[in-house]
């Protein structure tokens, strides 16, 4: 009877064992994704304004007419951010919602799944998970995050670039998230292409 019982228990133990895994993968995230917000919008709610005119007009215009067109209405794209003009036009098409509202949305997330990769990267690899603590704490990464522009995209686009390319060199997996991760770099900041 003793056997039976010890044998009747294993899965349970084991089902026991894996929530406790999950709760320890998912804790940490979570707590620096509350510490990003909670920064973020009590410290630095309206941060990083420099050339959001550029930026949301560009947003705006795809928005509104489908293609990007500059203040002057020529056809040239003259904000820092490719990739966050599509998005945040994207979205503030879908959705009608204001652009400078999707905009600094798609900062501020792009900032969360810059945390969530770190520690995608620090269960793969000898990172200590505290760093993704860190990046949800640091001042420079919180103020541009909160900016509403593409620094924090860019931050999310390298991460995962990272994460994909050594991903597929090291354990042989697709390439094809990698391509996006680098396509996402690429348009993300003008520079870009020269750094890869």
């Amino acid at each position: 009877q003793f056997i039976d019982k010890y044998n009747q228990s294993q899965p349970e133990k084991a089902i026991i064992a894996q929530m406790k895994k999950i709760f320890r993968l998912f804790t940490l995230p979570v707590f620096a994704t509350i510490l990003f917000l909670c920064a973020g919008f009590l410290v630095f709610p309206s941060s990083g304004r420099d050339d959001s005119f550029i930026t949301y007009w560009a947003v705006y215009s795809l928005g509104k007419w489908g293609h990007i067109i500059n203040y002057n209405f020529q056809p040239v794209e003259q904000s820092s951010s490719m990739a966050h003009v599509i998005l945040a036009g994207l979205f503030s098409a879908l959705l009608h919602v204001n652009p400078v509202i999707i905009g600094r949305l798609t900062a501020i997330l792009s900032g969360i799944g810059s945390i969530w990769a770190v520690d995608l990267i620090s269960q793969k690899s000898k990172l200590p998970q505290v760093t993704l603590l860190l990046l949800a704490i640091n001042p420079i990464f919180i103020y541009w995050s909160f900016g509403g522009l593409e620094t924090s995209l860019g931050a999310l686009g390298w991460i995962l670039f990272i994460y994909f390319q050594s991903s597929f060199i090291m354990e042989n997996r697709q390439i094809w998230p990698a391509i996006f991760a680098c396509l996402l770099v690429l348009i993300t900041r003008p520079e870009n292409p020269i750094i890869i």
